[in-house]
């Protein structure tokens, strides 16, 4: 068996490396070049920091978000469908197979346009109803 004398000197040099590592840890994450504060600097009072930053711009509703976010439409194709008379999400989730069928073939087919109206239609609730039972 160990005796007491080993045991204490082995917590105590135990309990002085987790101190120097806990205190290396620390100064290792506290950032460059930023000093400390001063304990008698006040906090800056509000007319002090300057005017309130602008609100950000509204977040687009599903009715008149960008074509854009649908996936697969880029700048040029929201370009060719605006021609076409289709400007807003909302536009797209209100054509029927035969008119998006017409537009496809005027902007040229892609597979990935089948996803368009269903997409559209996703975001702006169209086609999402219960059927009603008679």
């Amino acid at each position: 068996m160990t005796s007491t004398p080993v045991v204490i000197a082995l917590t105590t040099a135990a309990f002085v490396v987790t101190v120097l590592l806990a205190w290396l840890v620390l100064t290792l994450r506290r950032p460059r070049g930023v000093a400390e504060p001063d304990p008698g600097d006040e906090t800056p009072r509000a007319a002090e920091r300057g005017p309130a930053p602008t609100p950000a711009a509204p977040v687009p509703t599903p009715t008149n978000a960008n074509l854009r976010s649908i996936r697969g439409i880029g700048p040029a194709t929201e370009a060719r469908l605006n021609e076409h008379g289709i400007q807003s999400v909302d536009d797209l989730a209100n054509l029927d197979f035969e008119a998006f069928e017409e537009l496809r073939t005027a902007i040229g087919r892609r597979p990935e346009q089948m996803s368009w109206i269903a997409e559209a239609r996703r975001l702006t609730g169209h086609g999402m109803t219960e059927p009603e039972i008679d």
